[in-house]
């Protein structure tokens, strides 16, 4: 079986970047509750993985 394939015309970080800022926005609209909670530590995880990310791509070696 073979899967649908397509190039995407933004980067991985910055989708992942854009669904934080989204996220971030409704937060701050959400009243205090656990699922807000939950949001906001969603947040801090993929933005810790991002930052892991940015941090093995610069130790890799170039490669064409």
């Amino acid at each position: 079986m073979t899967g649908r394939r397509f190039n995407q015309m933004t980067t991985f970080e910055e989708r992942v970047a854009e669904r934080v800022r989204q996220a971030r926005e409704d937060v701050e609209k959400m009243p205090p509750s656990k699922e807000r909670d939950g949001l906001v530590q969603k947040i801090s995880e993929i933005e810790a993985a991002l930052q892991l990310n940015e941090y093995v791509q610069r130790c890799q070696p170039y490669r064409e």
